[in-house]
């Protein structure tokens, strides 16, 4: 394997330094780690390649994009180092953690409406670089919102290529990812399912279909009409994020023009 800019370390704990471990992504387990030389807090992922050689490809890819990818909504990438089987996979460490970590922190249950705005609006910002859900929204010290997780996003970055990859977590899967096998693929539209699925997720506390199987919702998406937001439990939604989830799911993306 050659990801990018990787290189081989004899000791790759003289460079960094683990400090415990916060996370579990796409191909590998997260920690917090530091810089030894300069003391920087970093995050880590580390990916065992002797066991993900059927995903070598899309770890190649991820290292291309986290590359490729110059953003202030989206992670920073550092480096890549490879330590026997192991690769190592260095980015900027964002304190507070995920989004969801964010709604524990401020009170228990779903976020409130005004810091769910300020998320989503970050969000828009950074869409076309990945496709978004909310554990994959990270929350730095300062409350800079930047996306994560590129395990999960094909050729994002060249935005205006159709995309045939059957990937992502199905509770946010709009229905033009999961037929797209049987089409001309899809484009970024459908990442605007996706941060509709998220708003849901943010002020309610979980997505639709949370308490049924990933392969059965995957069957129900394309079949059923688009959730909504509505008014339960004792909780009004306002009139403003019901239609930003309305447009955002929208079964016919070609009409949604949420980010221009």
């Amino acid at each position: 394997m050659n990801p990018g800019s990787s290189k081989s370390t004899t000791n790759i704990n003289e460079s960094y330094e683990l400090i415990e471990r916060i996370g579990k992504g796409s191909f590998g387990e997260v920690f917090k780690g530091k810089e030894k030389n300069t003391g920087e807090i970093v995050a880590i992922k580390i990916i065992d390649l002797e066991h993900s050689e059927d995903e070598i490809d899309d770890i190649q890819k991820e290292i291309l994009l986290l590359q490729q990818c110059e953003s202030p909504y989206v992670i920073k990438y550092i480096g890549s180092l490879i330590d026997q089987t192991d690769l190592w996979i260095i980015m900027e460490y964002l304190a507070v953690g995920s989004a969801m970590d964010l709604v524990g922190m401020i009170k228990p249950g779903p976020m409130d409406e005004q810091y769910a705005a300020v998320i989503l609006r970050e969000v828009l910002n950074g869409l076309l670089y990945l496709h978004s859900e909310a554990a994959n929204i990270l929350i730095g010290s300062q409350f800079q919102v930047k996306l994560a997780d590129f395990g999960v996003a094909g050729q994002i970055c060249e935005r205006q290529q159709k995309r045939q990859t059957f990937v992502g977590t199905p509770f946010w899967m709009s229905p033009e990812v999961i037929t797209a096998q049987n089409t001309d693929g899809y484009d970024e539209k459908a990442d605007i399912w996706s941060l509709g699925i998220t708003a849901i997720e943010l002020v309610k506390g979980e997505p639709p279909h949370a308490n049924k199987h990933a392969m059965r919702v995957l069957q129900m998406i394309p079949q059923m009409e688009a959730p909504i937001l509505q008014d339960e439990n004792g909780i009004t939604f306002s009139k403003s994020i019901k239609e930003f989830v309305s447009l955002c799911l929208n079964k016919n993306p070609v009409s949604v023009n949420l980010i221009g």
